[in-house]
């Protein structure tokens, strides 16, 4: 068992449809550098964030409208290069597209907040969902 990490850093990246060119400025080496500067050994990268959209090709969910490549294969390969971990985040829960998809076909759902809703994981049918389709291949 690895020793928890002394400088863990939690890359929050809820990433909304409407913010485009997702990605377009990321630089490996001036990440590596941040990661560098701030002694970090850990970082936590997004799979899926609460909006719904992949930071990477995934046939069980749509890569979000304004990234053009693999972020996530690209913060994992950059962050292992100079040996810090990248545990992936992965919003387990259903999130704003899929919320917004399950209300269309009838679901409750209890609104949390003007862009998020929170549909109760007791439904067998939408628990099966999140169980089977929100995996990682390569992390």
């Amino acid at each position: 068992m690895q020793p928890l990490a002394f400088r863990q850093i939690h890359l929050d990246f809820h990433t909304s449809e409407k913010i485009g060119d997702i990605g377009t400025n990321f630089d490996k080496t001036q990440f590596q550098d941040m990661l560098k500067l701030g002694h970090v050994n850990s970082i936590t990268v997004f799979s899926k964030c609460h909006h719904g959209w992949a930071y990477h090709p995934s046939t069980a969910n749509e890569i979000h409208p304004e990234l053009e490549f693999d972020l996530l294969k690209a913060q994992i390969d950059a962050a292992h290069e100079i040996g810090v971990r990248t545990p992936v985040y992965l919003s387990a829960g259903l999130d704003q597209k899929k919320s917004h998809d399950y209300t269309q076909n009838g679901y409750s759902v209890t609104k949390m907040s003007p862009l998020l809703g929170q549909v109760t994981l007791t439904n067998p049918t939408i628990t099966s969902f999140v169980l089977t389709h929100h995996t990682l291949t390569y992390c």
